[in-house]
């Protein structure tokens, strides 16, 4: 009898943050708690081939090497059910390097001393009949996000990529099922406020990249030859589609050439839920504004570099009443 397939769709990841970094977790269906959706998954061994001359073009066995693995999901911006909770999708933000600084609201921003906060992660690929699932296991993960708007009145969508150490596939007779996941909402889009140096934009895509730069640091006396993945670099970005309009009031062609820092935010509209995202930066510089189509119209498809102002705030995503 031919044995179960795994159907891609229904595919789904669990996660936690390590109390130490790169020390595995146990996972139950309590951290499976994320909506994740349009999951992959990569898992890597370094191969070294043992060639020889012996006039046959013959290799030897291969030595296998270090050990990882790559787990990619998107996530719509769901809340959590009240102010003061952390909404599930706040997890992964933080293993983005990203620290929650709030207490009423949820205030995320990068910060430095988040570099090394590292998950386990496990992606389950469920069967299509029977309970056996086979888990693949990552520990130390770290990651990257892209939160995106498509176009105005989709929701926003967090785009990870997450790579850790490969410390086992197995097989499952009983898999974590899904556990406690958000009862919030995504938010809506339309009618939301859209500002760049105080202005109101017309802006039909979005795209905020953490830009994180992710390493995993070897470690030879560890089985998968590496300790946990840790943040090298960040240089995050903002992406828009603006309407192009005339420049009086409004005048972006004055503030790239002048090199201008000023503030962007997007507020979404509740939408007749209780409570909202806000996607800011303090000082946002365009570094690039063609022109290109936005149907019969032109946009400038702009590019904002991301600066500081106090340090560790080059942007933030709070969710608030």
């Amino acid at each position: 009898m031919a044995s179960a397939g795994f159907v891609k769709d229904k595919t789904s990841l669990l996660m936690k943050i390590e109390g130490t970094s790169g020390d595995a977790e146990a996972l139950t269906s309590t951290h499976h708690d994320i909506k994740f959706f349009d999951v992959t998954v990569n898992p890597e061994i370094e191969s070294y081939a043992q060639e020889f001359a012996s006039g046959r073009h013959s290799k030897g066995r291969a030595i296998m090497g270090k050990r990882k693995v790559t787990f990619t999901a998107k996530a719509a911006l769901l809340t959590s059910a009240n102010t003061g909770i952390e909404p599930a999708i706040g997890k992964a933000w933080r293993a983005c390097g990203l620290a929650n600084s709030g207490s009423g609201q949820q205030v995320y921003k990068p910060n430095a001393a988040n570099d090394a906060v590292t998950a386990t992660i496990w992606a389950v690929l469920w069967p299509t009949s029977g309970t056996t699932a086979v888990i693949v296991k990552g520990r130390g993960c770290m990651g990257n996000c892209v939160i995106t708007m498509d176009s105005l009145g989709a929701p926003l969508v967090a785009t990870f990529t997450f790579t850790g150490a490969l410390y086992g596939i197995v097989d499952e007779a009983s898999p974590p099922a899904f556990g406690t996941p958000n009862t919030g909402y995504a938010p809506g889009t339309v009618s939301s406020v859209i500002e760049y140096d105080s202005d109101a934009q017309q802006v039909n895509k979005f795209s905020l990249d953490f830009g994180n730069t992710v390493e995993l640091d070897v470690d030879p006396a560890n089985s998968t030859g590496y300790a946990a993945a840790y943040i090298s670099k960040r240089n995050p970005k903002l992406s828009l589609g603006t309407k192009a309009k005339l420049l009086s009031g409004n005048d972006h062609y004055d503030r790239w050439v002048t090199g201008t820092e000023a503030a962007f935010k997007l507020a979404t509209a509740k939408n007749n839920h209780a409570l909202l995202y806000e996607i800011g930066a303090p000082k946002a510089q365009i570094v690039s504004m063609p022109l290109a189509s936005g149907g019969e119209l032109w946009n400038w498809e702009q590019t904002f570099e991301l600066h500081e102002n106090a340090g560790n705030d080059e942007f933030s995503i709070i969710m608030d009443d």
